[in-house]
């Protein structure tokens, strides 16, 4: 599959094994032309190192659980800005995510956005919240001619998937040993 194939200025429900998440999403990540950003990886550290392995070189902030154990990231001289939030409160996570797609003069806005922490905000918030934030960000990304890539875990309920897709414009499904499959949402932002 060519990095290519999610269009600019899109949005993608990516489903899969925390692993296979983390690799594609990464992957995209490091394509980033402006800027990207990691939003609650559960590997901060990890997450700056694949990142600089993938080949990413636009700089990179990490949104990172405040209290969370072992959250900080050695930047050691990488272009790695890093924002600490109270992971527990959602509006917390969605103007620091904001701020990382919206360019303050300072930074450039994130053309690549991966929300790596969605399994962690659906336990703590409800769908129809977690649901508003994706449609926030959803429309600031694309404001932005960006891509945002929302990770969750497989094992969701369907239902609760089916009320995350509505605003987005892709699923990417992946498994073990296969190309991921990426299936154009109904509704697609684009499809006008």
């Amino acid at each position: 599959m060519e990095l290519e194939e999610l269009d600019a200025g899109s949005t993608a429900l990516v489903v899969g094994s925390e692993a296979e998440r983390r690799a594609f999403c990464l992957r995209r990540l490091a394509a980033a032309e402006r800027a990207a950003a990691a939003v609650l990886p559960s590997d901060p550290a990890g997450t700056v190192d694949a990142y600089d392995r993938a080949g990413g070189g636009a700089p990179l902030t990490v949104v990172l659980d405040g209290a969370a154990e072992g959250g900080t990231v050695a930047t050691d001289g990488r272009d790695v800005r890093t924002v600490e939030v109270d992971a527990a409160s959602l509006p917390a996570v969605g103007e620091a995510t904001l701020g990382t797609i919206e360019a303050d003069g300072s930074t450039a806005p994130v053309d690549r956005l991966w929300l790596a922490g969605l399994p962690g905000l659906l336990e703590r918030a409800s769908v129809q919240q977690v649901y508003r934030l994706l449609y926030i960000l959803s429309e600031h990304v694309r404001r932005v001619d960006g891509l945002a890539l929302y990770a969750l875990d497989r094992s969701v309920e369907p239902k609760t998937a089916r009320i995350l897709r509505q605003p987005l414009d892709y699923e990417v499904s992946l498994e073990t040993g296969a190309d991921p499959a990426i299936r154009t949402l109904p509704g697609r932002a684009g499809d006008a």
